[in-house]
């Protein structure tokens, strides 16, 4: 099977995650009359890491809203509290809600310097996926997409690029048959949800050989599993970084909340440490030093490290 053809992977179109979270049911919202006839609303969800919950009321009277996306961040919290115009009379109110993982329209950083997926001096082969619903459903390829496949000849742990917390994790999905290549979303995941808002995806890992849990800090290097086979003479990770971006969000009536994915090219340190974009169908080595690992520390994770 040729490297051009394993290049090519079914990458989860996120965004439909939004309605894949919906039916596991992730993220709940309930309502609360209050005694002084206000209404909070709050959320409950059972996954780590941000999410951008979008309100749709069917209903709304004796009270008003200016804002109808909210950030959902611990496992419980208030979303919005509904304030009575006339307090003496009750809010009558109907609504429906989506989510969709991650902050919207985060800061990123564009400073970080990305550590390859693997253990220093590694000998790593590059290409890019291309965005297959653009081939399925006929949708038009962001102009922002970027996706890289990350091959090794010889099966290999699976490190983390960046420090982050493990928001979400898939362990369920066998590893494809010797000489055989599925195009498929059902991957064995790591989502990992870093400091500015960005999430990284890393996808097809060897089932059961994950080392991290939901909730856990990473850092550059750290072992998130093992890569998993990718044909006859190879073994693959697909690492993909991205962001929740809305627009034409009407904010006076609600009735739209466009969101999409927005995708990031990051900037990797490869062989002696130089920082480069990676180029398709190329050959780098693995590269790791202190101030990488360093580079998001806080002090009290600066002082644990710098006694090691």
């Amino acid at each position: 099977m040729s490297v051009s053809l394993k290049s090519i992977c079914l990458v989860l179109c996120l965004a439909c995650s939004a309605h894949l979270y919906a039916q596991e049911r992730l993220l709940k919202l309930t309502s609360k009359r209050n005694k002084d006839n206000s209404v909070t609303i709050s959320y409950e969800k059972k996954d780590n890491g941000s999410f951008t919950v979008f309100l749709k009321f069917k209903e709304l009277s004796n009270s008003s809203l200016s804002v109808y996306e909210y950030v959902a961040t611990g496992h419980t919290g208030e979303l919005v509290t509904l304030k009575p115009i006339r307090d003496s009379e009750p809010i009558r109110y109907s609504y429906s809600y989506r989510y969709v993982r991650g902050k919207p329209n985060p800061k990123v950083n564009e400073s970080i310097i990305y550590a390859l997926p693997y253990a220093a001096h590694t000998s790593v082969r590059v290409t890019e996926s291309t965005y297959l619903a653009a081939k399925a459903t006929g949708r038009k390829t962001p102009p922002d997409w970027k996706s890289y496949n990350f091959l090794t000849k010889q099966q290999q742990a699976v490190t983390a690029c960046r420090k982050g917390e493990v928001v979400q994790t898939i362990d369920e999905h066998d590893t494809d048959d010797l000489g055989k290549f599925v195009y498929t979303s059902e991957r064995n995941t790591v989502y990992i949800e870093h400091e500015d808002g960005t999430i990284m995806r890393y996808a097809g890992m060897e089932k059961n050989s994950m080392k991290v849990k939901v909730g856990q800090t990473v850092f550059p290097g750290d072992e998130l599993g093992l890569n998993a086979k990718a044909g006859e003479n190879s073994y693959k990770i697909s690492c993909l970084l991205f962001y929740i971006k809305t627009n034409d969000l009407d904010t006076a009536t609600g009735e739209k909340r466009n969101y999409r994915t927005a995708f990031i090219t990051p900037q990797f340190a490869v062989n002696n440490g130089e920082k480069s974009v990676l180029d398709n169908k190329s050959t780098y080595t693995a590269f790791l030093d202190d101030a990488m690992i360093m580079q998001e520390m806080n002090k009290k994770e600066l002082k644990k490290y710098k006694k090691k």
